[in-house]
């Protein structure tokens, strides 16, 4: 979606991008509060919503839908995989891969 911001001044258009810059930011700090009671983060909950709702898929497809470094996504699927709630599985198209999907 594209908006139309041309009857904004440069000045309002920037304090507009960084009220809602801070928005976001106090909001994913406080979904981030919730889910730490349950033992959970915004980011680890936006990974294993992911990986739910796509199936069992490689490491290398979170890193194109994240646009994270391979390295980063390996860390957090250890991470997730050391917590029971993901598992991973040889790739039946690829012997090299792995593929990852939520454990029941």
């Amino acid at each position: 979606m594209v908006w139309n911001l041309s009857f904004f001044s440069v000045a309002e258009t920037a304090a507009l991008g960084e009220a809602l810059r801070a928005f976001v930011m106090r909001s994913r700090k406080a979904v981030d509060r919730l889910l730490a009671g349950e033992g959970s983060s915004y980011t680890r909950t936006k990974w294993l919503l992911f990986i739910s709702s796509h199936g069992p898929l490689r490491s290398t497809d979170l890193a194109d839908a994240f646009g994270l470094a391979p390295r980063t996504v390996t860390e957090a699927i250890d991470a997730l995989e050391r917590d029971g709630l993901v598992r991973r599985d040889p790739d039946p198209k690829d012997r090299r891969a792995k593929r990852i999907s939520i454990t029941p």
